[in-house]
């Protein structure tokens, strides 16, 4: 039987999830569009993941939540060119993977080596990538796509 959530905890989970998924809509959006129009969502997209970030402070240490929340914070520092903050979550992400390793974490490592990888941080990307496949089983249905990932980068 799952444990009794009180209304309060709830509303801060809710209000997590919507703030993780206003950032990744926004990330979709400036895909296209013009420049003027990206610069006002972007600083939406970091109030947003701001918010994501300290909601996600509340869920236990080996929360999945946790590891998306850095994820999509990856990627929109990655969008942004803001390379000083990628490393940081980039390291607390690989200490998190050793601490609880999980194949849903491995499948996280592999996407995020590809958002490097599309960056051109191939160093950072196989790091990733190398620790992804250690967590993935033969059986996932990513295993495949993160050996071809780590072939790419020969």
């Amino acid at each position: 039987m799952a444990p009794d959530l009180s209304a309060k905890k709830i509303e801060r989970y809710t209000q997590w999830g919507h703030a993780l998924g206003r950032v990744k809509n926004i990330l979709l959006e400036c895909r296209k569009g013009s420049e003027q129009d990206k610069a006002e969502i972007l600083v939406e997209a970091r109030q947003q993941m701001q918010i994501a970030i300290e909601l996600s402070c509340e869920f236990p240490r080996n929360d999945l939540r946790r590891f998306l929340t850095l994820g999509t914070a990856i990627a929109l520092y990655c969008h942004l060119q803001q390379y000083n903050y990628v490393e940081l979550d980039r390291q607390i992400i690989l200490r998190l993977s050793r601490r609880f390793p999980t194949p849903s974490v491995g499948d996280l490592l592999n996407s995020l080596g590809m958002l490097y990888q599309e960056h051109n941080k191939l160093d950072e990307a196989a790091q990733l990538y190398k620790r992804a496949v250690r967590l993935l089983p033969y059986s996932h249905p990513r295993f495949e796509l993160l050996v071809s990932n780590i072939e790419s980068l020969e």
